[in-house]
């Protein structure tokens, strides 16, 4: 955290309400009125756009293991060729 930021909470975190920050003061504060790079702030939408692209992923990685599983689990697998050549 940077040292104007640590400043500006000091400032909030006054008990006497004379002495804390009023908003006019906090809008004038260096960390507030500098001029930053732009922090994307996670609102509902871009959560929800995270959640959607985390259950995709989340998707597609259950579907390949499910078809590793059912290639390693057939029947074929399990009892062998011998059994399919005698059995039919």
């Amino acid at each position: 955290m940077s040292e104007d930021a640590r400043d500006l909470i000091r400032h909030l975190l006054v008990r006497d309400p004379h002495l804390r920050y009023s908003a006019a003061e906090v809008l004038r504060h260096p960390w507030v009125a500098k001029e930053s790079r732009h922090v994307f702030l996670a609102t509902p939408r871009v959560l929800s756009r995270y959640v959607l692209q985390h259950r995709k992923k989340k998707k597609k990685k259950l579907e390949m293991l499910g078809s590793i599983v059912l290639r390693l689990a057939s029947p074929r697998k399990i009892l062998g060729e011998k059994f399919f050549e005698h059995s039919g």
